[in-house]
């Protein structure tokens, strides 16, 4: 992975964009030092697109799955995750 300030960037786009459409490089351009954005081939935006599309259809199937369920108290999933043991509260 290669990294390049955006004046870096700004001077030299057009070979950025063929280093990542060619050469399947990928360009993180820093603002001020940090990771701003990145220059990355085609098709690694696209498996990106598609995982968030399956990572979408799984969260709607979960929800769909859960549809019919009753719903439980705060109180109660708190009980649950902490074993049923209520903390004390700290003197300030």
């Amino acid at each position: 992975m290669t990294n390049v300030s955006i004046a870096q960037a700004r001077k030299d786009l057009a070979d950025l964009v063929s280093r990542a459409s060619y050469g399947k490089e990928r360009i993180v351009v820093q603002k001020h030092g940090k990771p701003a954005c990145a220059i990355i081939p085609i098709e690694a935006l696209k498996a990106l697109e598609e995982w968030e599309r399956m990572e979408d259809k799984s969260d709607l199937k979960a929800i769909e799955d859960r549809r019919g369920e009753t719903s439980r108290p705060w109180e109660a999933v708190k009980q649950s995750l902490t074993g049923g043991t209520k903390k004390k509260a700290r003197a300030a």
